[in-house]
């Protein structure tokens, strides 16, 4: 399979990898439970749910397993949990929908649109989707919560930009990115600051001129 997978094929690869092993029935159960903290997706029918995980069966992004849950009133019952393959598209059409909801974002702020908060992805399925693109557990993740929706595509802007990654900005990146920051006053303080990075960048070359200069020393003793 090479090519992208859509939002439905999002939240079911979403739903085993959150839970492990699940049926049919769970998966379709689960993620209209959470269709609001998934990206694009309107809650589905069990039919539409099963047609797809018969298709991401068929391409190797999930295979079967047996399960004997509890809460079903048999001895055993087929499910199904993400392959390695499935973890990877996972993972890729993550970082897919948080680079193209930064894209979304910043033409918006750009051409000064009213409605900027109102893109393609809603704030809950953002925060769900940047928790686990940057590893945030569960008891931290209200600190994402705390923030305004600026921040977080901010946040989003300068991770992708400083990790080059093509597919998300143009030649006209650093434009884009100034641009952005500059139509929201409470992001500039921070990035004409210092930050951690720049200080300890600045602690490691006086230890590394400190060392030279101890090795000169020794030298010339």
């Amino acid at each position: 399979m090479n090519q992208r997978i859509d939002a439905v094929d999002y939240a079911v690869l979403k739903c085993l990898d959150e839970n492990g092993g699940c049926w049919k029935k769970r998966v379709h159960d689960w993620i209209n439970d959470h269709h609001e903290e998934l990206p694009r997706l309107e809650k589905k029918s069990v039919q539409t749910i099963g047609r797809r995980i018969d298709q991401l069966h068929e391409a190797g992004l999930i295979e079967s397993c047996i399960l004997a849950p509890d809460s079903v009133d048999r001895d055993m019952i087929i499910g199904y949990k993400l392959t390695n393959e499935g973890k990877g598209y996972l993972d890729a059409e993550r970082t897919e929908f948080l680079k193209e909801k930064v894209l979304l974002a910043s033409e918006a702020f750009l051409e000064r649109h009213e409605d900027h908060d109102e893109f393609s992805i809603s704030r809950p399925a953002l925060i769900e989707l940047m928790a686990d693109e940057f590893n945030i557990p569960p008891h931290e993740r209200d600190l994402l919560e705390n923030c305004h929706t600026d921040e977080l595509i901010t946040v989003l802007m300068h991770h992708f930009f400083r990790t080059e990654a093509s597919p998300s900005f143009d030649e006209h990146a650093e434009d884009r990115i100034t641009a952005l920051i500059t139509r929201t006053p409470q992001l500039v303080e921070p990035y004409q600051q210092e930050t951690l990075s720049d200080r300890v960048r600045k602690r490691l070359s006086e230890t590394r001129q400190a060392v030279k200069g101890m090795v000169w020393k020794r030298v010339q003793a």
